[in-house]
């Protein structure tokens, strides 16, 4: 089990080859330590697992998720990716990014009205619709731009920085720097 450096997201392989032809389609990912070893990953309690593999082979596995495992899980299939594999996310059921946004706005004793959540990709969707103002980025698809309330640009054109900017300048959201929320 490796972890990027940059983005602290968790990736699983056989060996350091694998993470160099991961960074080949995801360069971000490229600078990893290993975090512990295969096995040891293996026998952790997953909340996420994301499958990569043709469109056949990921669909099939969507299928026999569904009459194995049901109850006990979620996913979400995230169609041809840039890498030319299809992606499947698989979830312990009741684990979402609006699970954990609801978990942090009741840790911070923040009301979900009062929060503001960005989102591109199909995992996104479900924590757009509970949120205050949920946003989709412009380069995100209908499913996404279906559940927020706005769409802002797309990621390369800095789309929740022009967001924030305008927020900011409307009196409705607090100022955040370096060290966290202003005092």
């Amino acid at each position: 089990m490796y972890e990027s450096v940059r983005t602290g997201r968790g990736i699983l392989a056989f060996s350091e080859d694998l993470i160099r032809d991961h960074g080949a389609f995801w360069p971000k990912h490229i600078d990893a330590y290993r975090l512990c070893t295969y096995d040891a990953a293996c026998t952790s309690e997953p909340i996420q697992i994301a499958v990569q593999g043709t469109e056949d082979c990921v669909l099939r596995l969507r299928t026999e998720l569904n009459s194995s495992l049901g109850e006990c899980v979620t996913h979400v299939y995230r169609g041809l990716r840039r890498n030319g594999k299809h992606l499947l996310d698989i979830f312990v059921r009741g684990v979402s990014k609006a699970s954990g946004l609801q978990w942090l706005a009741e840790h911070h004793q923040i009301p979900m009205n009062d929060t503001v959540a960005f989102g591109g990709s199909p995992p996104d969707a479900c924590m757009l619709s509970p949120v205050g103002l949920g946003v989709a980025m412009g380069n995100a698809g209908p499913e996404v731009r279906a559940a927020a309330t706005m769409v802002a640009p797309t990621n390369d054109e800095d789309g929740v920085a022009v967001i924030r900017e305008q927020l900011l300048e409307q009196g409705l959201m607090g100022s955040v720097g370096p060290a966290g929320p202003a005092g």
